[in-house]
């Protein structure tokens, strides 16, 4: 017969090094493919805080703001940062959710300035469990799209408001003054092709229009299209909802709220070089009817901001703290 034997101390201390190494080994799996797509990781990793600050899960309160970072990057950029911290300064009273889709987070020093504030980390397999949408993210759908990190921004905004509701914010939209109080509304994004814009929505919890666009992605998701998933299916759905037989947009519709393009969406993005460029009053003058500006990071993330560029001014005057890091 067997004898039990009991662990000693090295024998717990082999225990313990193997379950840190297993750890490791899928963490490092994870990073390898977070190029396209983050990975979810079955819980957070307690052993490397030491490299970041641990970030709770969703536990999610009532109608916040959400803003989601889905390439699992550790750091944010800058120019995200003044987007979350404007978002911030302008709606104090209003919860925002930034959600991460990697469990730790680096070098936030100015964050604890702003209470509203609650970084969280999104779990996909455990978000897109039993959902419409789950099996676009189960199957692998996503992974093999052209674009895997914006067609996943686009489906967990859309399933972020079918669940819990709330005003969806991208995380290059930065804010100049504080939200609209309407219930639910969306914003002309081009007037010259009707086309409403996917990067500042606001709608309560299950409305009507968030779940076609979800049961209808189920089917109609296409990773071979840029922009379907995103504004285009939104867009679609508006018109079928208000009835549109052109591009003239009412400014209600079925409890809708449909802004004008100036309010998010005053420079397109075909005009980006006025961020760059030219008079800081040309700029203003834009953006003086506008609640917040999309500065279409696909398109500039590049592009180099300085202490003349007129975009740099008005990020040092919503962003206090994050306008430092820009530079």
């Amino acid at each position: 017969m067997w004898k039990r034997r009991q662990l000693t101390f090295k024998d717990t201390s082999y225990l313990i090094i193997i379950i840190i190494l297993f750890t490791t080994v899928l963490y490092l799996k994870c990073t390898e493919i977070r190029e396209k797509l983050p990975c979810s990781l079955a819980f957070p990793l307690v052993q490397l805080h030491l490299a970041g600050q641990p970030v709770p899960e969703l536990l999610p309160r009532e109608l916040p703001i959400w803003m989601v970072e889905t390439s699992g990057r550790v750091k944010l950029t800058g120019r995200e940062l003044c987007a979350l911290e404007s978002a911030a300064l302008h709606n104090p009273n209003q919860i925002i959710y930034f959600l991460l889709t990697n469990p730790r987070l680096e070098d936030l020093p100015w964050n604890l300035e702003y209470p509203n504030i609650h970084f969280r980390y999104l779990h996909l397999d455990n978000f897109f469990h039993e959902t419409p949408l789950g099996n676009i993210w189960k199957s692998g759908q996503l992974r093999s799209s052209n674009w895997p990190v914006s067609h996943l921004s686009d489906l967990v905004r859309y399933l972020l408001l079918y669940e819990y509701g709330g005003t969806y914010l991208d995380t290059d939209v930065i804010s100049l003054r504080n939200l609209p109080n309407f219930t639910n509304f969306a914003g002309i994004e081009y007037s010259k092709t009707g086309t409403i814009g996917a990067g500042a929505l606001r709608f309560y919890k299950q409305h009507p229009v968030i779940q076609n666009i979800v049961h209808r992605l189920e089917k109609e998701y296409d990773g071979t299209n840029w922009g379907w998933n995103g504004p285009g299916i939104l867009t679609q759905v508006l018109k079928d909802t208000c009835r549109l037989q052109d591009i003239s947009w009412p400014e209600t519709c079925s409890g809708i709220q449909i802004l004008k393009q100036e309010v998010f969406y005053a420079v397109n993005w075909r005009e980006v070089d006025m961020y760059f460029h030219g008079e800081r009053g040309d700029l203003e003058k834009r953006l003086r009817s506008s609640i917040a500006t999309h500065i279409w990071g696909k398109k500039t993330s590049s592009r180099n901001l300085t202490e003349e560029s007129p975009l740099y001014r008005v990020m040092q005057e919503n962003c206090p703290f994050s306008s430092k890091l820009l530079l």
